[in-house]
């Protein structure tokens, strides 16, 4: 015993190893624009000569940090990327990291399946009045009738996935600001002074490179009926209920890594990449560049 409690006085009088990696890994943030011209659009239920300006037309947005940022590679602005190893693949973008603001959301009945992105929808009524009105294409349940009631989306999601409340369905906006009322200000993206919309964004726990450049799109969605491209609808989990069985949907894997598979025409992607020096700079996007073709 007495050896035992001298050889433990030994060990903690010994000076503690460290070893310094010299990692930088913290949160940065930052905050991401979309030009108001992104999100305008001639709907198909829009009068002849009508446009409309929305944030719902505001899809995922994918911010990346990466080594370099090229306009020689493809029609617009794109990462550096490696070899391609076959001519039927694309090079690696080999990004440090990234996020996205507003994500691929499971809205409970297949219809919506890959047409939703979190951060967009003041109330589940809103989207149906979205798809009904704006596109043309009413929300149909799993029996091929048109859902007439948010609230059917709302307790399908209660039932099927055995949630509480809508913070953890994740698909219509809270009261962000807390004050008191559920409006366009508790969205994602706001619509600044200069009448563009802008977010913020976070990516938690990034390890920092001095001189990596952040870079971005915003994936628009389809003019038909609103399908996100960067969703996968034939993965995620599978929803297997007895009349509307369906797997979910998810963000693609590799967006980050190949982000030129998933941009197409009517995209924005950043015309500018913004460089670090610092990891807590407070960096300013801009997704001005319309992809044309």
């Amino acid at each position: 015993m007495r050896y035992s409690m001298v050889l433990a006085a030994l060990v903690a009088a010994l000076p503690a190893c460290t070893f310094d990696e010299g990692l930088v890994i913290q949160d940065m943030t930052g905050t991401v624009v979309v030009p108001r011209a992104a999100a305008t659009r001639q709907m198909p239920g829009d009068e002849e000569g009508a446009t409309t300006t929305d944030v719902r037309l505001i899809g995922p947005v994918v911010l990346g940090f990466y080594s370099d940022v090229r306009s020689d590679l493809y029609s617009y602005p794109h990462p550096d990327v490696g070899p391609a190893f076959s001519s039927q693949a694309s090079g690696d973008a080999y990004p440090y990291g990234g996020t996205t603001v507003g994500d691929i959301r499971h809205p409970c009945v297949s219809d919506l399946r890959c047409r939703v992105t979190s951060g967009r929808f003041l109330s589940y009524d809103g989207i149906l009045d979205w798809f009904g009105e704006k596109y043309q294409t009413p929300v149909l349940n799993g029996a091929g009738e048109e859902i007439e009631s948010g609230e059917y989306i709302r307790q399908t999601c209660f039932e099927r996935l055995f949630y509480t409340n809508d913070e953890e369905i994740r698909v219509v906006a809270q009261d962000e600001n807390e004050d008191g009322t559920i409006d366009l200000s508790d969205l994602q993206f706001v619509e600044n002074a200069d009448g563009d919309f802008e977010a913020e964004f976070k990516v938690v726990q990034q390890e920092f490179f001095p001189g990596m450049r952040l870079w971005g799109w915003m994936d628009s969605p389809g003019t038909v009926s609103g399908n996100l491209n960067t969703c996968d609808e034939q993965n995620g989990f599978v929803d297997n209920q007895y009349d509307d069985s369906f797997a979910v949907g998810v963000q693609h894997a590799n967006l980050l890594n190949f982000p030129n598979e998933y941009i197409q025409e009517g995209d924005f992607v950043a015309g500018e990449a913004p460089e670090y020096s610092a990891v807590d700079d407070e960096i300013r996007i801009v997704l001005d560049f319309e992809v044309t073709q």
